[in-house]
């Protein structure tokens, strides 16, 4: 199975320091619908599922996690501290692990990491549109086309499971 593009993520190198992108960036970093929360939630799942879906779940996460890992430079390329917070209007809001919805039936949990897949794409789709530094865009850009591959994976997952239960 493939849960990666075979390729080097684009480099970031910011030629402006725009405050309002770099705070839009921890949102997806550490919002209710971020890196962290999948991240999180994945590492979840990879503990108490078994077989195809533990594995699935531990290649995703890998890479979710090199996500974080590039969202906390680009961040960090902003002049704001990459923690798992968010900031609007100088309020800071920390990530909160009640952010995920825990389940333990795989047909729920596949449904749960699917619509948060979907919120993410959403989200980093908005970004593409908003943020101004190119090198920036490229990365969002990329990290959606592995959003898609793994929405792509549990959506194919979820069918199996669903169908599998269906004909029992």
């Amino acid at each position: 199975m493939n849960y990666k593009i075979n390729s080097p993520y684009p480099c970031v190198h910011l030629l402006n320091k725009n405050r309002e992108d770099g705070e839009a960036l921890l949102k997806l970093l550490a919002g209710i619908y971020s890196k962290a929360s999948v991240f999180h939630l994945y590492t979840y799942h990879y503990c108490v599922f078994e077989g195809s879906l533990k594995d699935t779940f531990f290649y995703i996460k890998a890479i979710k996690n090199n996500h974080l890992e590039l969202l906390m430079d680009c961040v960090y390329q902003y002049g704001i501290e990459p923690r798992l917070w968010t900031i609007d209007n100088d309020h800071i809001d920390y990530w909160n692990p009640f952010y995920c919805q825990y389940h333990i039936d795989p047909i729920c949990a596949l449904k749960n990491s699917i619509l948060l897949e979907i919120q993410i794409i959403e989200y980093t789709t908005t970004l593409i549109h908003t943020i101004k530094d190119k090198s920036v865009i490229h990365l969002l850009e990329r990290i959606k086309q592995e959003d898609l591959i793994h929405l792509d994976l549990l959506s194919n997952l979820h069918e199996t499971y669903v169908t599998c239960l269906l004909t029992q």
